[in-house]
């Protein structure tokens, strides 16, 4: 453009002569081909140049803010604000109340979220909503320096690992663009979520900030709670007795915990974790705890144990019934010799309460007795007093 144009109007110098090419024109003015060519040389060196050079952060975070559904990477840290509600006293100082407010506002219903939502997941979503749209409005920019200097992030101890569910939501959205081998990935990646998603065994996934990534169905129907309204949250957020429980799954040495004692629903559960850490050099980290419900099991167990203790109560009546009733009978045997040996109504008396007080032991010998075999007491029939003449009339008639 210089050396076309510039150059010949201010230092007097021959318009240089243009080859031809393809944008030229020998009917147009010199300017017009000159304007074109330059055009065409400036967009070739932009595109080999951005071909050989490395992005910058600026640019990369400057493409990131105008396309949020951009499947790009989101790591899973922790937001100074405690609370949605608390980005708009954040943003008040670079925007002023009235546009924190509104813009944070804008967000929440575009992502249909409360000002009380406090999952991480959920503010790491809210906070790139927010820097999106104020890039539309003051430039990429502009409005990353606002979001990173009053909504930043607070670097734990914590590993740096990759946002899984952020990432997977963006592949649902993007799923009917996806060919060839990326879409035969994406199918896999679908087959295997269904297969934990429906694993008819209670499953939870924990990074290892304690924040919960995965839920299934089992696990919702065991305890009650959504994965949709968990998923993102830490492990001490969730409602009672689960942070506790999966504590102790987490702190417990290798090996599973066997059916622990909770209340759910108004009824007492025995649930057996198993834990499993995710390790190796292609892993995120975390930790998988599967849930098992023996509450049955434990009941069939405590039923089994009631039966052997029956039974053994049995044995040991039978043993006592046997080694009573041999006594007993010599006593008896003893108390009836006695009514023939003397004529003393004392003595008599005394024999008649002995007899009385052998037959009441005797009947309890025989209650054990029947206990034992038959597991309650025999029902004896009342004796009767028959007439043997009278039954041969009545069978003969």
């Amino acid at each position: 453009m210089a050396m076309g144009l510039w150059l010949p109007l201010m230092f007097s110098l021959p318009v240089p002569t243009l080859p031809m090419t393809p944008l030229t024109d020998t009917g147009a003015p010199v300017w017009y081909n000159v304007t074109l060519l330059s055009l065409a040389v400036n967009i070739l060196l932009l595109i080999v140049i951005s071909l050989f050079t490395r992005i910058s952060e600026g640019e990369q975070s400057a493409a990131e803010a105008c396309s949020v559904d951009a499947v790009i990477r989101s790591k899973r840290f922790p937001l100074e604000a405690a609370t949605a509600s608390d980005f708009s006293t954040h943003l008040a100082h670079a925007l002023g109340d009235e546009a924190a407010s509104r813009e944070v506002n804008r967000a929440l219903q575009a992502l249909n979220l409360t000002p009380q939502e406090r999952r991480p997941y959920a503010l790491r979503r809210l906070r790139d909503r927010i820097q999106a749209n104020l890039s539309g409005l003051m430039g990429p920019s502009v409005a990353r320096d606002i979001v990173d200097r009053y909504l930043p992030y607070r670097h734990d101890d914590t590993p740096e690992t990759d946002d899984i569910h952020f990432v997977e939501s963006r592949l649902e959205a993007y799923r009917s663009r996806l060919t060839g081998l990326a879409r035969e990935l994406d199918g896999l990646r679908r087959h295997h979520r269904q297969t934990l998603a429906y694993l008819p065994v209670g499953l939870c996934v924990l990074g290892d900030d304690d924040e919960l990534l995965m839920w299934n169905q089992a696990l919702s129907q065991l305890s009650g709670i959504s994965g949709e309204s968990v998923i993102g949250s830490r492990r001490d957020s969730l409602p009672a007795p689960w942070p506790r429980l999966l504590g102790s799954a987490l702190d417990a040495t290798p090996g599973p915990l066997y059916k622990q004692a909770v209340a759910l629903h108004g009824r007492d559960y025995f649930l057996t974790l198993h834990k499993a850490i995710l390790s190796g050099n292609d892993s995120r980290g975390g930790s998988v705890i599967l849930i098992e419900d023996h509450t049955e099991m434990k009941w069939l167990e405590d039923e089994l144990v009631h039966a052997a203790r029956l039974a053994s109560i049995g044995q040991l009546a039978a043993g006592v019934a046997h080694e009573i009733g041999n006594p007993i009978t010599g006593i008896s045997s003893l108390a009836q010799n006695l009514r023939y040996d003397t004529n003393d109504p004392a003595l008599l008396e005394t024999a008649d309460q002995i007899q009385q007080l052998t037959q009441r032991v005797t009947k309890i010998v025989n209650s054990l007795v029947g206990f034992a075999h038959g597991g309650a007491s025999r029902c004896r029939c009342p004796p009767r007093r028959w007439r043997l003449h009278r039954l041969a009339k009545t069978h003969c008639t």
